[in-house]
């Protein structure tokens, strides 16, 4: 018997990792880890151009987006497509992003933009339709009038 035999086998799994590593590089393609990669990271990520991060950023964080939303427009439907248009223009500008730890408030701040400037919108939508839209009744109360006025 031979001394420092522990008669255990090395797994083989040891020696895939450096050539899953090898691929991935010369692919481009990572594999999404099962740890928590953080917000920072996966915009560091996604500024390179991974679109699976930003599918993790997507998916992490567009339900409490899009419950932010609607406690400001009252319309779950309307706060649903904001937080999509949020999420456009968050990948659109994505090179502008600095990391400084705050990516949350960078996300809801756009989020917030966003939705007071929809509301903005919708205001003056209403207030043009008042003052300039044609009063429908005006057609009928003038031949009214008039046939009054010829009896």
């Amino acid at each position: 018997m031979k001394s420092g035999g522990s008669g255990i086998v090395p797994q083989k799994s040891c020696a895939a990792k450096p050539l899953k590593r090898e691929l991935s590089r010369a692919s481009g393609v990572y594999p999404i880890e099962m740890t928590s990669v953080g917000d920072s990271e996966l915009m560091a990520r996604m500024q390179r151009g991974d679109r699976a991060a930003f599918a993790m950023l997507v998916d992490r964080h567009k339900h409490k987006l899009v419950n932010y939303l609607t406690g400001m427009v009252r319309d779950r439907d309307r706060s649903e497509e904001l937080a999509q248009d949020v999420f456009l223009k968050l990948y659109q500008h994505r090179g502008r992003y600095q990391e400084r730890g705050q990516f949350l408030p960078y996300l809801y701040r756009i989020a917030t933009n966003l939705a007071r400037s929809e509301e903005r919108k919708r205001r003056r939508r209403e207030f043009l339709l008042k003052t300039f839209a044609k009063p429908t009744g005006t057609a009928t109360t003038s031949s009214s009038r008039a046939r009054r006025r010829s009896s």
